[in-house]
């Protein structure tokens, strides 16, 4: 996390031509240990942010990174459930043992015949 109300003063802040940026919040977005984005507010006016600021927005990064989280799931499980009807059923058969992949493969084969 940093917080700076005073970018003028921060020898890492590097300025962007037309911006005019005084005060900044930047906070990682954390998923299973990694960063993998930034959540960045920033002012025109020093001191622009105080502590309840920086605690509302880490709030705002976790559920941030929650959402993208869920997404993530909700996209596995529909690959997975995807690949399940399509490799695990035949019409209203269904199963994962090895017999009845098997007999699900040897119907696929011959339906058409």
């Amino acid at each position: 996390m940093r917080l700076a109300n005073d970018v003028s003063k921060e020898a890492e802040f590097v300025t962007i031509e037309g911006l005019k940026t005084a005060s900044e919040i930047c906070l990682p977005i954390v998923i299973d240990n990694q960063v993998e984005g930034v959540l960045n507010v920033e002012s025109d006016e020093i001191r622009a942010f105080d502590d309840g600021d920086v605690v509302a927005l880490e709030a705002l990064a976790q559920q941030i990174a929650d959402v993208i989280q869920m997404q993530r799931k909700n996209e596995a499980f529909e690959s997975l459930r995807t690949e399940v009807e399509h490799r695990h059923r035949f019409g209203d058969l269904f199963g994962r043992s090895t017999e009845m992949i098997r007999i699900i493969e040897l119907i696929k084969t011959v339906a058409g015949s």
